[in-house]
């Protein structure tokens, strides 16, 4: 299978299935879900956010706009990112990157979340630090690996 193909299917699925999407990867936002209300995808918001990204290397990147209950206005971003290649050192800032620019560019909360599909052990966390400075960012994973 390409890596493409790989892309775009996980898109594919998320995108056509949100509410199951939203139900298996985070129950905890589907119980807070307003369902009067649907989700939508964040059209072309990612690569506009992620201008340093190769577009075309990351099609699996999928926003949604979740309608919470807490009021009509309340939503949140979910933001997926599919990987599969071994470049986990520059991943866990690329997801911490995403988030910022997603949460900062729409001006609402967000709750990230890494699918897994290589044979790379997945990581939850980036960590950064400068003279005093620190970042800890943790997100949410998904290792959808075949098991041995």
């Amino acid at each position: 299978m390409s890596e493409k193909w790989i892309d775009r299917s996980w898109k594919d699925i998320l995108t056509e299935n949100a509410d199951d999407a939203i139900l298996f990867f985070n129950p905890d936002l589907a119980e807070d879900r307003d369902y009067s209300l649907k989700p939508f995808l964040i059209p072309n918001e990612l690569p506009a956010i992620d201008t340093d990204s190769d577009k075309g290397s990351r099609n699996s990147d999928v926003g949604l706009s979740v309608p919470l209950k807490t009021g009509e206005d309340q939503r949140i971003a979910f933001h997926i990112e599919q990987q599969h290649r071994d470049d986990k050192q520059f991943f866990a800032k690329r997801m911490f990157q995403s988030y910022y620019r997603m949460s900062d560019k729409l001006q609402m909360p967000v709750t990230s979340l890494a699918i897994f599909t290589g044979n790379i052990k997945p990581i939850d966390v980036y960590l950064a630090s400068c003279y005093g400075t620190e970042i800890h960012f943790r997100y949410n994973i998904e290792d959808s690996r075949q098991k041995n």
